[in-house]
């Protein structure tokens, strides 16, 4: 029972497609945290540096100082001018520059503070883990190692007054570390995931995951948005349907048109701006769009559905916001003509 109530503290409690569906914003926020952390790195070793010449402390100190600002200066240009930072990539960055700080925390004060308490390893261990977002279980197994490395170096260089001290903080800090960094990093991912699920939530419409009409207001008052064309689509018999065959028919065909409109058009750029209107952008010139549009029609035609579709051109001095009203204008168009030609239905 305990046995599992462990390996439950160190799961990030989220599946292997929600892992994935995050792992770029983790990216980013971890390689953030690495780059500001490398910069840290540099300030306080500089700082380190100074006062320890102007303390005349031994000089393989101050060389240890001066060692670990020039391996963060060189780090911190690597991350920067590297472009293909892939998560894993980040992930060996953040535990390479940990074990350097660790490594450089452990032989200051062990090998060159034998006769002081470990003040700089236990600073480290505790506070490292808490710049990034990595799983709980790793991050884990990565302190035990450096808190067995820096008993062993406390037991080959420390005076025997100050061993046992820091053979208790090597064990104590590194657990609290780890109860500390695993919850902090679950909660990380909780958040993340949880905000990107909202903000899918407020851009996207439930039930045909296109963008829906909040994304479609956004982009009509975004300047930097510029399409080539504009098409806007009305599914006909959408409230027929309903009365006729329930809402879930309904439901069935707005997917179904959904998934056509996906095929066709990028699905980043297809929105459901209401009950059965649809719109989509095209961002190049297009010469087989009628051909696309009739393709558009026979594959609906394939359920026995009908849409009223229209499209415009986008022109040098035209506004977005127009481009859409020209296209919503010749799909209106269609479908009175359709509804003329279907006198047993009504407009709608």
């Amino acid at each position: 029972m305990y046995l599992k109530e462990l390996i439950k503290f160190f799961r990030i409690d989220l599946t292997n497609e929600d892992y994935l569906a995050i792992a770029d914003t983790v990216r980013r926020e971890n390689y953030m945290s690495l780059k500001t952390l490398a910069f840290l790195t540099i300030l306080f070793t500089f700082v380190m540096s100074v006062v320890s010449y102007a303390a005349h402390d031994p000089i393989s100190i101050t060389i240890l100082h001066v060692s670990l600002m020039l391996i963060a200066g060189l780090f911190l240009l690597f991350i920067t001018h590297y472009k293909k930072n892939s998560h894993q990539l980040i992930i060996a960055e953040i535990h390479i520059f940990c074990a350097l700080l660790l490594f450089y925390a452990i032989i200051l004060s062990t090998y060159l503070n034998p006769d002081h308490p470990a003040v700089s390893f236990v600073a480290i261990i505790l506070a490292l883990p808490l710049f990034f977002t990595d799983k709980p279980k790793r991050m884990a197994l990565f302190i035990c190692f450096f808190a067995l490395l820096f008993l062993v170096f406390s037991f080959l260089f420390d005076d025997r007054d100050v061993l046992l001290f820091d053979c208790v903080n090597g064990i104590i800090f590194p657990l609290v570390s780890i109860i500390v960094s695993s919850y902090m990093m679950k909660v990380k991912y909780q958040n993340i995931y949880l905000k990107l699920k909202y903000q899918h939530l407020s851009e996207n419409d439930v039930l045909t995951d296109l963008r829906n009409r909040n994304s479609f207001e956004q982009i009509l008052e975004n300047k930097n948005y510029h399409p080539v064309y504009c098409i806007y689509i009305d599914v006909n018999g959408l409230h027929e349907l309903n009365n006729k065959e329930g809402h879930m028919a309904g439901d069935e065909m707005l997917k179904y048109v959904a998934r056509i409109l996906a095929e066709y058009f990028e699905k980043a750029h297809c929105f459901r701006v209401g009950g059965d209107e649809f719109v989509a952008f095209l961002f190049h010139d297009d010469d087989k769009l009628q051909e696309t549009i009739t393709a558009i029609h026979h594959q609906a035609a394939l359920k026995n559905y009908h849409l009223s579709l229209g499209y415009s051109k986008m022109t040098e001095n035209k506004e977005l916001k127009l481009l859409v009203k020209e296209a919503e204008s010749m799909m209106y168009e269609e479908k009175m003509r359709y509804y003329q030609n279907n006198t047993s239905r009504q407009v709608r």
